[in-house]
Formats: structure tokens, sequence, C-alpha cells
């Protein structure tokens, strides 16, 4: 509160690039929170500070899944890289000038600082060398960090830090980007209950069920991605 084709793709990927601005106006004080967005077309997982940037993507069909960490307001910098010359495009980000010069030298456009580092939670990164976009992953969560292992990903150690962990959509926020795609007034009258997660074999993905009710009844339901967006099941509002 899945119809995953090239064109689609491709079309995330230029508003991407449309909207992007990394911003280099640190917070001040109680660090910057870090927002996380995934590509479900293309696998990629996108990183930024910027309420504008997370929003605009949201709009454009990619999943919000939270605060992946807290950066400091100052530290040393992260840069962030574009790779358009894959699919669907890519984004790297990385502490260290000699990696961002050889990526630039490669052919990869260098978009700026993103963020700082900074503090005592470690940021983890894994390689996914079977894939053309989406080739990194970033985390604070060790137990996400050993599971793509399992799978393949290779683990590369300590990206960057930060001053705390993340945390992901709230009920809160699940239950009102629901509310107002299902176009559920925002009436007192009107409650919601949100289900635990199952997956969605067909797709292959994770979906949570809300349900809202009016005076008792059920006036609206969907089966929704993590962040609250319409997946399947959908039943919209119409009562006058």
């Amino acid at each position: 509160m899945r119809k995953g084709t090239m064109s689609v793709a491709l079309a995330l990927a230029a508003t991407l690039v449309a909207v992007l601005a990394p911003t280099t106006a640190f917070a001040a004080a109680r660090g910057v929170d870090m927002y996380r967005l995934y590509n479900r077309y293309t696998g990629e997982h996108f990183y930024t500070a910027s309420v504008t940037e997370r929003e605009n993507l949201r709009n454009v069909g990619w999943m919000y899944e939270g605060v992946g960490w807290v950066a400091p307001a100052s530290g040393d910098p992260v840069y962030r890289l574009y790779n358009p010359y894959v699919t669907g495009g890519d984004h790297h980000y990385t502490l260290s000038p000699q990696e961002r010069d050889t990526l630039v030298a490669a052919g990869w456009r260098y978009e700026g600082v993103a963020w700082a580092s900074g503090g005592a939670v470690e940021v983890y990164r894994q390689y996914n060398p079977f894939a053309q976009t989406g080739t990194h992953n970033y985390t604070t969560n060790m137990a996400e960090n050993d599971s793509l292992v399992a799978v393949g990903w290779r683990e590369e150690g300590v990206a960057w830090r930060g001053v705390s962990e993340g945390r992901g959509v709230s009920n809160e926020e699940f239950a009102e980007r629901a509310r107002v795609q299902l176009r559920v007034p925002d009436l007192p009258s009107i409650t919601y209950k949100i289900y635990d997660p199952w997956y969605w074999e067909g797709a292959g993905i994770m979906v949570r069920d809300i349900y809202f009710y009016q005076d008792g009844e059920v006036c609206a339901f969907a089966s929704c991605l993590s962040d609250g967006s319409l997946a399947r099941n959908i039943w919209m509002y119409t009562k006058p």
C-alpha cells in the first residue's frame, strides 16, 4: 500500500537510464537508507539512495525490496557504473578506483559516486558467472550470501561497509501499495489482512495474499509481489 519478454526488459532498462542520477548529497547524522530494487525481467538488483529514483523505477515495473543497508553520511566513495551493451543493461558498484577505471576502459559508463562506505556492518558481494545482467548481488545477510553461493554464485567477500543493516518492506507499505493498485478507498471502515508468502510455481516467485474488508465483507484481494505490486488472483474494488 510476468510477462518476461525482451521488449519489456529493454523498456525498463531504457527508463532506468533516463532517470538515473546518483545522489552525492549524503544526509547527515543518522545515515542514508539504501533502497534495493529488483528487475524480474533481467534479474538485476539495483541500489540507490534517491527516493525519486526508487519511485520512478517502481512505476515502470521494478520491485521494491526495502532498505538494503544504511550507508554513512560520509566516508569512502562507492562508484557506480553502467554497462549498456548487454540486454537490459547492468549496473556495478565498487570501492576500487582501479576496478572502476578498468570497467570504463572496457566500455562501461561511469555514473559517479553513488554513496559512502564506512561503519561496522559488512555488505557482502556475490557474482553469478552464468548471467549477463544481474551479475552481482550485494547484501548484509550472510544467509542470503550463503544460499546464492550454494546454487553456483561466487563469493567475493566484503564489498563495502554500512552503519546498520537494512529492513524489508513493512506490512504497512505493502498494504498501501496494494490498496492503491486495487483502487480501494482509504476509509476507516476498510481493514486488511496479509497472509504468509507462498511459492507461485508457474512464475517461479514468492507471493503474498492480501484481503481487504469493508464492513466485515471481502471487498478486494490479490496475490502480490514482496513490495505489494499486484501479481495474480486480482479482484479489484468495485463497490460504489
